[in-house]
């Protein structure tokens, strides 16, 4: 269907352990109202995460049918918080550290989390619920730390969040802008070197040269446009058409007709 998902791994279950029983055995964390919560400073339980992520990331990091990954082992549901306790607080003294030199390595711990997806996953975009709410500089520092890793962000709320995505809504996921000169039978593709995760919401220009192959014949071409979603990979995904631009004239391949260009 050409159809992508997404998902995220959590490592926090109610009423359980969103963790593998072995390695619930040799990791320390805490029960909260039956429910365990692992310690992210445990090195024992960072070397384990460390090791399935990438093995995670063997697998799925570039996959053309997964939009994205969730950053999702902390907190309930993998939402970063603590709602589905009646204790509540914040991810930091939900441990019951006993001064900031345990605050500090609490929030330490989570962010190894977000580092051992960005360093496996390069090629699919990531994305985590936004931190900070709660003025927890530590919090805020960490989701600093995964928007200058690359990561996006998410909320989950009924409002307007106009001033956050206004002017600021990029593509997250990297398309390729290509050209194609059409006669008949006769083509020649060619793709450009922009970036248009770049691009933000306005009016772009573009200049571009291209070697044509010599074995294209003299003619009259037309120019088209497009941007190539990814191709997918057979047998196991469908390969995406181009996006859909704003402007006239889309044909039924999904490029768009720009002019006409003698070829001698």
């Amino acid at each position: 269907t050409g159809q992508t998902l997404a998902f995220r791994v959590i490592a926090i279950k109610e009423n359980g352990a969103g963790i593998p029983d072995w390695l619930r055995q040799q990791v320390r964390g805490v029960e909260v109202e039956g429910t365990f919560w692992p310690d992210y400073r445990d090195p024992v339980f960072q070397q384990a995460h460390q090791r399935f992520v990438q093995a995670l990331a063997k697998r799925y990091n570039g996959h053309p049918a997964l939009d994205h990954l969730d950053i999702g082992p902390v907190g309930c549901w993998g939402e970063w918080n603590t709602a589905c306790t009646q204790k509540g607080g914040s991810l930091i003294e939900i441990y019951g550290p006993k001064d900031d030199a345990a605050r500090d390595a609490i929030a330490a711990g989570y962010k190894q989390v977000v580092a051992d997806y960005a360093d496996a996953f390069t090629e699919t975009p990531l994305v985590m619920l936004a931190l900070g709410s709660d003025g927890d500089p530590r919090m805020i520092d960490l989701m600093g730390y995964a928007l200058k890793r690359g990561t996006g962000w998410r909320v989950d709320c009924w409002g307007d969040w106009e001033l956050f995505s206004k002017n600021w809504s990029p593509s997250y996921t990297r398309r390729t802008l290509a050209y194609r000169l059409r006669n008949g039978d006769k083509t020649a593709e060619f793709t450009s070197a922009a970036d248009v995760r770049k691009w933000l919401p306005g009016r772009w220009e573009m200049r571009e040269t291209f070697r044509l192959p010599t074995s294209l014949p003299a003619g009259v071409y037309r120019l088209e446009v497009a941007i190539l979603d990814r191709a997918g990979t057979d047998p196991r995904t469908e390969p995406l058409p181009p996006l859909q631009l704003g402007i006239a004239g889309r044909a039924a391949d999904g490029w768009y007709p720009l002019s006409e260009v003698a070829v001698e």
